[in-house]
């Protein structure tokens, strides 16, 4: 062993020694959070910081998972069992072109997840993507070389961040694809008429892209660095919030499509390892889970399909394997009125990216039927007025370096 070798081991050994020291202490911590949760009156006199809202939002579930590991697993998010329901009759009556069968709606509440569902054809939706291209993307910086990640505009919503999130709000090709009727038609039958746009998320994977890992979220507890929920629904065993993934380009296996774990939705919430081995974006973990191959959905789409899933349900997507080809969807977060979301959250700094986002002008967006319950910022569509996509910025980068959120 040479002598840059021996110091790059001993520097390894008390990274992981230091490491181990801190999930102690952050135990013990932890274990304190447990004893006073049961007096608000003592933990309301602490600023609003990570550990006070550990103290009042995590369950005492989640909180003695990470005291009985020493600080190396969490779970999931707040628990919830979801309810079945006792009919699979749709909640809404649609045009006849958005109607989902109660054979459908059943297959969705045994596995989690309903696909395909058609939005557009395929050369519709191939219009639509060149004119998403055009206004979301740097000039010449949209993804299609191995291991070079797209670049987005600047978000004039979040400060000037380049990533995908919430792009309906300042650019008016993606704002034509998140009003699109023949969604919310489709969620209405499974959450019933009135429905909140709160998130988009343009999710573009280079050739080379790595895998995305196994990950299921409820209420996206420990999904901000906050450590608190971004969505308070009344009940969180109701179906309260789900997502909607519409694949802009043709998905399989190859270019990375979406994998989910059939009927893990019924399951207990998993644990999950904290620094694991595997990635999603800039973050590491590891969902704690065997998960039987035979059990496995590969949601294979073609250009203007999309598919509905719970949140709950634990998905991931292999590696993008292709040497020319991209993978580019679109996820919209739909929740019903009666959910608060980002309550009391003025920023929000994201587990999985590290960027900050000021959600002074985050809105939500009323995509269907009415808010009778007033708890969030909603605008409706026809009052959303765009001037415009954001302006050409090129920037300098290394090669490959990813400076886009792309997540899933």
């Amino acid at each position: 062993m040479g002598l840059a070798s021996f110091w790059a081991n001993r520097k390894e050994r008390r990274k992981r020694i230091a490491k181990a020291v801190y999930n102690k202490i952050a135990a013990v911590v932890v274990f304190g959070m447990m004893l006073i949760k049961p007096f608000p009156f003592l933990w309301r006199l602490l600023p609003e910081n990570r550990i006070r809202n550990m103290i009042q939002y995590w369950t005492y579930d989640m909180l003695w998972i990470f005291v009985s590991s020493g600080g190396t697993k969490v779970l999931a998010d707040q628990p919830s069992f979801p309810r079945i329901p006792t009919t699979f009759k749709p909640k809404v009556d649609v045009e006849p072109k958005f109607k989902i069968t109660e054979e459908q709606i059943k297959f969705f509440y045994d596995n989690g997840y309903l696909a395909p569902l058609k939005l557009f054809e395929p050369d519709e939706m191939a219009e639509v993507l060149r004119e998403v291209e055009s206004e979301v993307f740097e000039p010449g910086e949209i993804g299609f070389e191995y291991d070079r990640w797209p670049v987005f505009r600047k978000s004039k919503i979040y400060d000037g961040v380049r990533n995908g999130r919430d792009r309906h709000l300042d650019t008016p090709a993606v704002l034509k694809l998140a009003l699109q009727q023949g969604i919310y038609d489709r969620v209405a039958q499974l959450m019933g008429p009135d429905l909140l746009l709160w998130r988009t998320q343009l999710l573009p994977k280079p050739p080379g892209a790595a895998e995305t890992a196994w990950h299921q979220v409820s209420t996206f507890t420990i999904s901000g660095k906050g450590l608190r929920p971004t969505l308070e629904p009344p009940d969180r065993n109701e179906l309260f919030n789900v997502t909607a993934w519409l694949a802009l380009e043709d998905v399989d296996l190859e270019n990375g499509c979406m994998q989910f774990w059939r009927g893990s939705h019924k399951k207990p919430l998993h644990k999950v390892i904290i620094d694991g081995k595997q990635k999603f974006a800039s973050a590491s973990f590891e969902l704690e889970a065997h998960i039987p191959p035979e059990e496995l959905g590969d949601c294979v789409l073609k250009a203007g399909e999309f598919v509905i899933f719970h949140e709950r349900t634990v998905h991931g997507a292999p590696p993008n394997s292709s040497k020319t080809r991209r993978r580019f969807g679109m996820n919209y977060r739909i929740c019903r009125p009666d959910v608060y979301v980002y309550r009391g959250i003025k920023k929000q700094e994201s587990s999985t990216f590290g960027e900050v986002f000021d959600l002074t002008k985050w809105t939500a967006v009323l995509a269907r039927g009415e808010d009778r319950f007033n708890r969030n910022k909603v605008v409706r569509p026809e009052d959303i007025r765009l001037a415009g996509p954001p302006e050409a910025c090129p920037v300098e980068r290394k090669e490959g370096k990813q400076l886009v959120g792309a997540g899933m």
